[in-house]
């Protein structure tokens, strides 16, 4: 009873991350990109406290319950794809908190009207952190409902 709650909210909370990083990388970020630079840097600014709030709790219970359900919750050919959505939930995390993070800082610092000069080329590696971790959790939604539908639990 216990797993398959854990189970619903691992469900529940993929679902969540993957729709957040495909609405930010396939919506948000192209249409941030035609805007002027002093526009763009402000709706940045704005996101970003608004995302530290949500992404990371969101990211780590992605995590936490991938592990659970791939210890506790499943079994046989299940467990191997619920471990690589476990390990790409890790990689998730090490990405955003050694790619995109740091980026994020130098963004929310930055004066719009005083720009880096290199300031697109940070935002392009920022973009390129942002589609590795769309693909990621795209992958792990998809190893779990595999897992789930592979391990006869629906």
């Amino acid at each position: 009873m216990f797993s398959n709650l854990v189970w619903c909210l691992c469900l529940l909370t993929t679902g969540v991350m993957t729709g957040l990083f495909v609405m930010g990388t396939v919506v948000v970020e192209p249409a941030v990109e035609q805007l002027p630079s002093v526009a763009h840097l402000l709706l940045r600014q704005q996101l970003i406290p608004r995302l530290q709030r949500l992404a990371p709790p969101l990211m780590i219970s992605v995590l936490l319950c991938s592990v659970f359900v791939t210890v506790w919750g499943s079994k046989g050919i299940s467990q191997v794809f619920l471990g690589g959505s476990s390990l790409l939930s890790a990689f998730i995390l090490l990405t955003t908190f050694f790619g995109n993070v740091p980026l994020n800082e130098q963004f929310s610092a930055w004066e719009a009207s005083a720009l880096p000069l290199n300031w697109r080329e940070r935002v392009a590696r920022w973009s390129l952190f942002d589609r590795v971790r769309c693909v990621a959790s795209l992958a792990i939604f998809g190893l779990q409902l595999t897992a789930l539908l592979w391990g006869g639990m629906v």
